[in-house]
């Protein structure tokens, strides 16, 4: 029976299939809200490095490219007990739309320990709003390609934008020579920070966390120990005030070189070569052994916890 109008209306929604798709809706949008509001721990993003630094400690940020990577990083995040972020590449967003994003917004909210998703590196306008939809706690925005300028007022439009939508903003100032997903850039047009822009920077921008160049690469070093330029990171602190700084490149580092990173108020380390490196040889071995496709990519994981979580506690000396 119907007997009102607000029936027929209610009727009139669920045959046509409205209802549902409204629902729908409203519970990606909470969903979304919830993941930006921090996730697992209920910090954000800039809470943690802050609160690292404060601890003499840094934040281990590691990219994953797919389930296993981000379980990796979960297990390893647990048996610790320190946080972590677990970061995509927009190129994981060019192969599987936000997919990825969905699944590692999934393991951090089920994390024990504060996990939170990160989108690294990108350039472009649309990455950026799509990862902000899915739900991202934070974003890099890499504008270091572009002159500084140009880059200055691009960061500073997005980041009112990223920061509208509840996210948190990481900049990078200068251009890492090395290769990443795709990404390469010559050693003969790296760029190292300049000290005397990163005040201006961080004013028209306010951005809330800076990667730093001051001779890291993303990849392998060419030499061992690297050649990093700590003088110049020194003064970038100095010019930055309380803005947290980051050091991309950190595969590779000796653990003296992250105390020294440390001391000098870098709270957050970006990982990604020897961990991508565990996980294909784990691969390469168990699918030699003619493993089946859940026992190679439990192979993957097993690999990966033990690396993500030895740079963990690199990260935090005072817990060791």
């Amino acid at each position: 029976n119907v007997g009102a109008k607000d029936d027929l209306a209610k009727v009139a929604q669920i045959m046509s299939g409205q209802e549902e798709v409204e629902e729908r809706a409203a519970a990606r949008t909470a969903a979304a809200r919830l993941n930006v509001a921090g996730g697992a721990g209920g910090a954000t993003v800039p809470e943690l490095l802050h609160e690292a630094r404060a601890k003499g400690r840094a934040v281990g940020a590691f990219n994953v490219y797919n389930l296993e990577g981000a379980l990796a990083v979960r297990r390893a995040a647990e048996s610790t007990g320190l946080p972590a972020l677990l970061q995509l590449h927009p190129a994981s967003m060019h192969f599987g739309g936000t997919a990825l994003i969905a699944a590692c917004l999934d393991v951090a909210n089920g994390c024990a320990a504060p996990l939170l998703v990160q989108l690294d590196h990108a350039d472009g306008e649309s990455d950026v709003l799509s990862a902000l939809a899915a739900g991202v706690h934070g974003v890099m925005l890499d504008g270091c390609r572009k002159p500084l300028e140009e880059n200055r007022r691009w960061t500073a439009s997005l980041a009112q934008r990223v920061h509208a939508a509840g996210a948190s903003v990481e900049a990078e100032l200068g251009l890492l020579a090395g290769e990443e997903d795709g990404l390469s850039v010559a050693e003969k047009d790296a760029k190292m920070t300049d000290p005397a822009v990163v005040a201006s920077f961080l004013a028209a921008t306010k951005v809330d966390a800076l990667a730093v160049t001051i001779g890291n690469v993303h990849g392998k070093y060419a030499v061992s120990p690297p050649l990093l330029d700590w003088a110049r990171l020194d003064a970038v602190r100095a010019e930055a005030g309380d803005t947290p700084l980051v050091l991309h490149g950190a595969s590779g580092l000796p653990e003296e070189q992250i105390r020294r990173a440390i001391r000098a108020s870098i709270c957050k380390f970006n990982v990604n070569t020897e961990v991508r490196a565990a996980a294909r040889a784990a691969v390469a071995a168990r699918a030699a052994e003619g493993k089946d496709v859940l026992d190679v990519m439990g192979g993957a994981v097993e690999a990966m916890v033990p690396v993500v979580a030895a740079k963990m506690m690199s990260f935090a000396p005072d817990e060791r």
